[in-house]
Order: C-alpha cells, then sequence, then structure tokens
C-alpha cells in the first residue's frame, strides 16, 4: 500500500494483508453455503452461519485500527473516514434493498421498518433487517460511528483488553437476559444488537495493535493455523444454539474466532501471481457474496431446479454476481463518492 496523504496530514497506511481478505472472503462463502443449505432444508450448519458472521466483525475492528489508529486526536480524518465507510457499504446495500422492495417485502412490513433499513439504523431501534444478513451491516455501522471515539479512548493492549473482558461479560449477560432456557426466534432481534457483538470489533482492535508491534512470518504457516482453528469452529454445529454461544463453550468459540483472524494478520503477503489474484479476488467479492446471495436464492428457487442444482446455481450464481458488481458497480460508485463528498482525502 502506498504512502496516502490525507487533509494537512502525511500519512503512511500500513500494507495491505491479504490472508485477511482471503479469510473474509472464505467466511462470506461459508455464510452463504448455510443460508443456501438452510433454505433448501437440507442442513443447519449454525456454527458457520453464526461465527462466521462474528468473524467479520473481528476483522472489521482489525482493518480500522490497521489503518487508523495512527490518526488520532485532532490529526483523525473524520470526514474522509465516514466517506470512506459510506461509500463502500450504502451503494450495495440500497441496492439489494431496490431489488427486495421490487421483488416483494414480507408482509407486515411498515414505513417504519423501511426508514429504519434505508437509513442503517436498525441497530439503534432494535428494528428487524428486511435483508436476511443485513443486520449485522446495521449493527457494524454503529461501530463505525463510535469507532474514532474507541481508537481515542482505547489506547493500548491493557485498556482494549479490559475493555475487552468488559465488553464479554456483556455479550454473555444479554444473551441469558434474552435466552434463559434457549435460543428462539423470538428473542433474535434483541440479540442482533450492538451488547452482543462488540466484543469482537474491540478484539480485532486488539489484533491490530498486537500485530502492528510484530513483524509478520515468512511463512504461510499463520494462515494454516487460523483456517484450521476457525475450521473448528465451523465444524461444532452438534452444539445446541445456545450453548455455540453462550457458557464456557461460547467463550471458548468466541476466543477461538478472534484467535483465527489474529493468526492470518500474521501471514505475509503471497508473491505469486496465482495466490495474489485468489486472496484479492476472494476480498473483492465477500460483501456482494454475503448481501446477494439469498436474493440470488430467491430467483434460482423459482427455476425448481431441484435441491442439489438449486444449491450448485446459488453458489456459481453469486459469485459471478459479486464479481461483476465489485469491478461495475462497487468500485466505480466508492471513486465516485470519494471524489464528490471527500475530494481533498483518500481514505483506505
Amino acid at each position: 500500500m502506498s504512502p496516502v496523504t490525507t487533509a494537512g496530514t502525511e500519512t503512511t497506511h500500513p500494507e495491505r494483508i491479504m490472508a485477511l481478505d482471503a479469510l473474509r472472503g472464505i467466511c462470506a462463502i461459508g455464510v452463504m453455503c448455510y443460508h443456501s443449505l438452510l433454505f433448501l432444508d437440507v442442513a443447519n450448519l449454525r456454527a458457520i452461519g453464526s461465527y462466521g458472521v462474528y468473524t467479520f466483525f473481528v476483522l472489521s475492528g482489525f482493518a480500522m485500527s490497521w489503518v487508523y489508529r495512527t490518526n488520532t486526536g485532532d490529526s483523525f480524518p473524520v470526514r474522509s473516514f465516514y466517506v470512506a465507510r459510506l461509500a463502500r457499504i450504502v451503494p450495495l446495500l440500497w441496492a439489494a434493498f431496490a431489488v427486495k422492495v421490487a421483488t416483494g417485502l414480507p408482509p407486515g412490513t411498515t414505513f417504519q421498518h423501511v426508514v429504519e433499513n434505508v437509513t442503517l439504523l436498525g441497530a439503534l431501534s432494535y428494528g428487524e433487517s428486511l435483508l436476511v444478513g443485513g443486520w449485522s451491516i446495521q449493527v457494524e455501522i454503529v461501530f463505525y460511528l463510535v469507532f474514532p471515539a474507541l481508537l481515542l479512548l482505547l489506547r493500548g493492549p491493557r485498556s482494549l483488553g479490559a475493555f475487552i473482558a468488559v465488553a464479554l461479560a456483556v455479550r454473555l449477560i444479554t444473551i441469558e437476559a434474552i435466552w434463559p432456557k434457549g435460543v428462539s426466534l423470538a428473542g433474535g432481534p434483541r440479540y442482533q444488537q450492538i451488547p452482543s457483538f462488540l466484543v469482537f470489533f474491540a478484539a480485532g482492535m486488539l489484533l491490530a495493535e498486537l500485530r502492528r508491534s510484530a513483524r509478520p512470518t515468512r511463512s504461510t504457516w499463520p494462515l494454516a493455523a487460523g483456517l484450521v482453528v476457525l475450521g473448528g469452529v465451523f465444524v461444532a454445529n452438534s452444539l445446541s444454539d445456545k450453548a455455540l454461544i453462550a457458557g464456557i463453550t461460547g467463550v471458548a468459540m468466541t476466543v477461538a474466532c478472534c484467535a483465527a483472524v489474529g493468526f492470518a494478520a500474521w501471514t505475509p503477503n503471497p508473491t505469486g501471481k496465482v495466490a495474489r489474484v485468489a486472496f484479492e479476488t476472494l476480498g473483492a467479492v465477500s460483501y456482494a457474496t454475503y448481501l446477494l446471495h439469498p436474493l440470488v436464492y430467491s430467483a434460482v428457487k423459482r427455476l425448481s431446479l431441484g435441491t442439489s442444482a438449486t444449491f450448485g446455481a446459488t453458489v456459481v450464481t453469486t459469485l459471478v454476481a459479486a464479481w461483476c458488481s465489485n469491478r461495475l458497480f462497487e468500485t466505480p460508485s466508492r471513486d465516485l463518492i470519494r471524489r464528490r463528498l471527500a475530494p481533498a482525502q483518500r481514505a483506505y
């Protein structure tokens, strides 16, 4: 990553860690498979569905802290930061929501639901996302809103570690308050809120601090270790829904999820062209894969292809659509918004 000049300040952004891009793509594909198999009533891979999303929060906290940690106080590029986040998240989200509206909203949808989804502030009002998986993006928007404050207040591993301990306790208490006897759909909107996931975002920030103070290895073993750890989390589908997220087992799964990102973060960028293209592509299609796959599934399902063919067509079509979205829509939209709203600044 080349040096980037922000308004009034010379800032050198650290090199992009491509293994994290690959990990993000792998998680997005995992969540797509989870939803598709669940929709088809083939399997409920709840561990992938849960911790695939939670890993996104860890990756997000890492990426934000990795890039912006040196920009604290008066030098923090507030305008550039928010414009960059807006440009990255909103265009495709609104496009997906427009498709959802055109194909029919769920019965009982109110004007308030629509407003909460369009403004991305459903996580502040316990609103229910009208897009499958959209709730996590609404939660992430709140993390972005408070990130400059977190960056200013939580300086160094000790303060971040203490904050993570508190956030983990809050998560466990929240789960018990919502589901004292077991997980049910009724408590979903209450669970899918900030207190349940702040620990993951903060853990990502801590991992970025630790990674900043150490050099990566020259081997790919950390990425392999990270994938093994995350794979162990992903196969824990025999656990009950509550055991998966609560108690000692839930704590262990949370730590493992964060550790997987930590391992990947110590992986050097690949030098081979094929590997670099693969890592970059996985990162590039991750957001669209996560957001578009339920819409693609709904379209493919109408073709009545059969279970296996529907699953395969959903996966392939989603990945192709995600690649096209990144190249033809997301990147041009992001660049246009940055030029119009923050012409004097550039951001990661």
